[in-house]
C-alpha cells in the first residue's frame, strides 16, 4: 500500500470513492477543496491511500495558519469529516501520516471532526451533536412524531398568509444570515463563501425562503448528497419571531423531501441544551454526538474556541455592537482564522 498526496489523475476516483464509501459525506468531496481555496486560502493537503492503483482510504486535510493558530483540520467549515478507509488498518495509517504532518510542520494540534470514535487514542471532545430525521412519505407518521411544542408552532404559523420561494436566492439568503449572525455576535462566513458554493455545487444545493407580506422571514441553505439532505445554515428575522414561520418553513421542506423519496433529513450541529439544539429535537430526530478528536502536538489541552468558550462569548458581547455593513465587511476575515 502506498500513502501520498492526490494527485489530479486520482481526483475523479476520490468522488467516487466518498460516493461508494458508506461514511461519506459531501464534505468530503473534492468540489469542498475547491471551495475552501477559493473563499480562505488555506492549503488543502489531501491523502490518498492506494492499493494496486486503486484508492482505497482517503483523508481531507487543511492547514490553518494565523497570527495566533496553527492546526491541521479535517474538515473546517463543516460539522463533520475526517477518514474514510475500507478498513481499520488503512484508517490509522492515514491518522499516522496526518499526525506525522502536524510534527513535520510543528502545528499545535491536528482535528479530525468524526462522526463516531476512530479507537486510535486520540483526545476527544463532544462539543456537538447533530441530529438527523428519518423521513417517511406518509406525512402523518412524521407529524405524530413530533413534540407537542412544534406541531404547536407550526399550526399557528400555517394560519398566517405565507409564500415560500425556492429560487436560490442566495442575495436574499445572505440578507438574513449576515444580520442573524452579527445579533448572535458571531462573525458571517461571507458572501464569497456562498457565492462560491453556488458555482461549485450548482446542482446539490437549493435555498428555501419563506415571505410574509412579501419581506423575507427565514431563509435556509440545503446540501443534497445521495439519500440525505443537509440543513447547512440558516437565518430567521428578529422582527417575525413571534410568526414561527420558520417551523412551517421546515415542515414544508420535510414533506417535499419525503415526497422526492429521500430517506434522511439532517438537521445540522448545535451545542447541547442550545437555542437551536431545542428546536431541532423537537423535530424528534435520531441525537448523535460528533466524536471530535484530537493530537495534541505543542498544545497540553484541547483549545475550546466554540461558541461556549468563554473567550468567544467575551467576543461575542463586543460583535453585536458592530454596525452591520462593518461586521459583514471584515467577517470573512474572522472566519478564516476561525473555521
Amino acid at each position: 500500500m502506498i500513502i501520498e498526496e492526490l494527485s489530479e489523475r486520482y481526483e475523479n476516483e476520490w468522488d467516487t470513492f466518498v460516493l461508494n464509501h458508506p461514511s461519506g459525506t459531501i464534505y468530503h468531496q473534492i468540489g469542498w477543496r475547491k471551495l475552501i481555496q477559493q473563499t480562505y486560502n488555506h492549503t488543502p493537503v489531501y491523502f490518498i491511500c492506494k492499493e494496486n492503483e486503486k484508492i482505497v482510504g482517503i483523508i481531507p486535510l487543511f492547514i490553518i495558519k494565523s497570527f495566533f493558530n496553527k492546526k491541521l483540520v479535517s474538515i473546517p467549515y463543516c460539522p463533520y469529516g475526517g477518514v474514510l478507509a475500507i478498513n481499520d488498518k488503512i484508517q490509522n495509517q492515514l491518522i499516522d501520516k496526518a499526525v506525522s504532518l502536524t510534527k513535520e510542520l510543528n502545528l499545535k494540534y491536528l482535528e479530525l471532526r468524526e462522526k463516531r470514535d476512530l479507537n486510535y487514542g486520540l483526545e476527544k471532545a463532544d462539543k456537538y451533536v447533530s441530529f438527523i430525521l428519518k423521513l417517511s412519505q406518509d406525512s402523518n407518521n412524521l407529524w405524530g412524531s413530533f413534540s407537542s411544542s412544534t406541531r404547536r408552532h407550526i399550526r399557528k404559523a400555517e394560519k398566517i398568509d405565507f409564500e415560500i420561494r425556492r429560487n436560490n436566492d442566495i442575495d436574499t439568503f445572505y440578507s438574513l444570515y449576515s444580520k442573524h449572525m452579527r445579533n448572535i455576535g458571531t462573525p458571517t462566513l461571507g458572501y464569497k463563501f456562498f457565492n462560491n458554493l453556488a458555482d461549485i455545487f450548482n446542482s446539490s444545493y437549493s435555498i428555501a425562503t419563506i415571505y410574509y407580506n412579501n419581506q423575507p422571514v427565514s431563509s435556509i441553505l440545503l446540501l443534497y448528497f445521495k439519500n440525505i439532505v443537509i440543513y447547512d445554515r440558516g437565518a430567521s428575522s428578529v422582527e417575525h419571531k413571534n410568526l414561527n414561520l420558520n417551523y412551517v418553513l421546515f415542515w414544508n421542506i420535510i414533506c417535499d423531501l419525503s415526497k422526492q423519496n429521500y430517506t434522511y433529513f439532517d438537521f445540522g450541529r448545535s451545542i447541547p441544551e442550545s437555542g437551536t439544539y431545542q428546536f431541532k429535537n423537537g423535530w424528534r430526530p435520531k441525537v448523535i454526538k460528533l466524536q471530535y478528536q484530537y493530537y495534541l502536538n505543542t498544545v497540553n489541552s484541547i483549545p475550546n474556541i466554540s461558541q461556549s468558550s468563554l473567550k468567544r462569548k467575551m467576543f461575542a458581547k463586543i460583535w453585536k455592537y458592530l454596525p452591520l455593513n462593518i461586521a459583514d465587511h471584515i467577517g470573512g476575515y474572522f472566519r478564516k482564522i476561525f473555521p
